[in-house]
């Protein structure tokens, strides 16, 4: 109960273990860290590369990470590409530059030295670095007949030069560390491309076919790291329904089919909508963005099953009549959806703000930067975001890690992790039996967790229904009604594990009490539980333990249960025994027939 912390029912509160880092992986709708659900606050910064290939300004990117850091910001995205022009990477196909490749080596090293993941994204829609434009220009120079830029996405010679990209990318040893890049956990993960579209083939087959080459290759050099394929999160066939959030963009990808495609990991989301709603107010653009996230976020978990970055957001502040304000609002819309998601045990693992800079670099600067110096009140946002999503991770993560170090001492007894019951987004439907109590932990998502062999609730309807202000007895005593047999057939349905009722009861202290009052609540409990355990098969519900010693009349309906219970446990005594004795009957039988 709330003001008992004096009782601790898991020692575990005093282990610390220090997990080492590792490779992220998936599980269902969640990234994994060694064992533990991953969450991520970051951002992007597209020129950690090129602005390294001079090591006279490698300082900036350190300053970057190492303000990063302070802001509790994990997890960076940036460009693993630079495909001719100049400080290119690849000056021509399969032949690299050595120093731009070093300055990415810098980037990879000084990276891990701050505790940042990152995703590198191999090619560019656009022809900013290169892109598919250069790729296709070079396949034409050597007497390829290309009719578009899109053509990337179809020509064997063009799509031959990007595999030996992916190749050469993936089995690079860092001058640095002298880890391959594809045996380093500082990965997170591979982008096929920044942003896909094919404007010509809008039925979205041109780039399924692609994503689905593509992914398949990569995996067969790298087992390690996951991959996402860098979509914007337009629906195409495959979601038609959804295509009105599309804004009358047709670019040639799906987001649901897409992100079906095996090799495909997880999957992400792009929103400017001061770019994609220019002219409209700061209200509809951000009402826009918000069904944009949460649609998508739903659509992950739902459909894809599958975790959602969203992998870039900002507003610039060349928009007119821009103010702070106004970007601070749609960073807390981005932000509060991840939350809302991630406290859940949902899809939304993390978002990654456009774009990352330091002090020093105007000529970088595009409308969306963040300087975290100069933007003090986006910067506070940012540092509270890490700071909430780093507490999900130690609930989820301590539940796990500390089942797992439990179970490594002692395999005999049975474990539970505590719980009150209440329901987060694997179960979102059903968080209307919370009450609007949010404290950051999923009933079907916590019970799921290795080591964790059967689900408690607790309810205290007198309690409870002081948010649902002047309730009723028998309002209470519904909603306990309710709030016990949905969680008997979730853990019968969808745990399938045993439930124990650990903690009901009724204040004595509640305006108007009288003893009769408390008998029917545990009456209410009790026959739930003996409704369950008695049933065809047996039922998940287990027993229930009351809060705490009470009067002799009450006492009478406790033995009562004991007695049914014990009943109960008989029969399937008695049951197993004949079951026991038919089997040594028949074997008997056969012995005799064969002499």
């Amino acid at each position: 109960m709330r003001h008992w912390s004096q009782v601790v029912f898991l020692v575990l509160l005093l282990i610390q273990v220090e997990a080492q880092d590792g490779f992220i992986k998936t599980s269902g709708i969640h990234f994994m860290l060694n064992g533990s659900p991953y969450y991520a606050n970051g951002f992007n910064a597209y020129w950690l590369m090129y602005v390294s290939t001079d090591p006279t300004q490698r300082d900036k990117v350190s300053s970057a990470f190492q303000q990063a850091s302070n802001h509790g910001l994990t997890l960076a995205r940036t460009w693993g590409f630079s495909d001719g022009g100049y400080r290119a990477l690849q000056y021509s196909p399969g032949s690299y530059n050595e120093q731009t490749f070093q300055g990415l080596d810098f980037v990879v090293s000084e990276a891990k030295r701050y505790g940042i993941k990152l995703i590198l994204s191999l090619v560019d829609n656009y022809e900013n670095f290169g892109g598919k434009k250069q790729y296709v220009d070079w396949a034409r120079s050597q007497g390829q007949n290309l009719a578009s830029d899109d053509d990337f996405f179809t020509n064997s010679v063009v799509k031959g030069y990007y595999k030996n990209h992916i190749k050469t990318v993936l089995t690079r040893r860092n001058s640095i560390t002298g880890v391959e890049y594809k045996d380093d956990p500082t990965i997170m993960a591979w982008e096929l491309m920044n942003e896909p579209r094919c404007t010509s083939d809008t039925s979205g087959s041109t780039i399924q076919g692609w994503i689905t080459e593509m992914a398949s290759y990569l995996k067969s050099i790298d087992s390690n790291h996951l991959l996402e394929a860098g979509l914007e999160g337009f629906y195409g066939q495959s979601g038609s329904q959804k295509q009105q959030f599309n804004l009358n963009f047709q670019v040639g990808t799906d987001f649901i089919a897409n992100n079906q495609i095996p090799g495909i990991d997880f999957a992400t989301i792009h929103s400017y909508p001061d770019a994609w709603l220019p002219g409209t107010s700061e209200d509809n653009q951000i009402s826009f963005l918000n069904n944009w996230v949460n649609t998508h976020i739903q659509d992950a978990q739902n459909i894809l099953g599958k975790p959602l970055l969203v992998g870039e957001f900002g507003k610039s502040w060349k928009d007119p009549g821009f103010d702070t304000k106004q970007r601070d609002v749609l960073f807390n819309t981005v932000y509060s959806a991840i939350y809302s998601s991630a406290s859940g045990g949902g899809a939304a693992a993390g978002g990654m703000f456009w774009q990352l800079l330091t002090e020093g670099m105007d000529s970088f600067r595009d409308g969306y930067e963040i300087v975290l110096s100069e933007s003090t009140s986006t910067a506070s946002l940012i540092a509270q975001q890490s700071q909430k999503l780093r507490k999900i991770r130690k609930m989820y993560g301590w539940i796990t890690e500390m089942a797992l170090y439990l179970k490594s001492i002692d395999s005999n007894h049975l474990l539970e992790a505590g719980l009150e019951g209440f329901y987060g987004q694997t179960a979102s439907q059903k968080q209307q039996f919370n009450l609007n109590f949010q404290v950051g932990t999923d009933f079907i998502a916590n019970n799921q967790i290795p080591g964790i062999d059967f689900a408690t609730i607790h309810s205290y309807p007198d309690y409870q229904s002081k948010m649902l202000l002047g309730t009723s007895d028998d309002s209470q005593i519904s909603f306990l009604n309710n709030w016990v047999n949905t969680h008997i057939q979730n853990a019968q349905n969808i745990l399938g594990m045993p439930l124990l009722v650990s903690e009901f009861g009724k204040s004595w202290k509640d305006p108007g009490f009288d003893t009769q009052q408390r008998d029917i609540l545990f009456k209410t409990v009790y026959s739930a539980i003996y409704s369950s355990a008695s049933g065809g098969g047996g039922g998940a519900a287990a027993g229930g333990m009351f809060w705490q010693l009470l009067t002799e009349g009450t006492a009478s309906l406790i033995a009562q249960q004991s007695q049914k219970l014990k009943k109960i446990r008989k029969m399937y005594v008695m049951l197993r025994n004949v079951e026991i004795w038919r089997k040594a009957r028949d074997m008997n039988k056969r012995g005799n027939t064969g002499n």
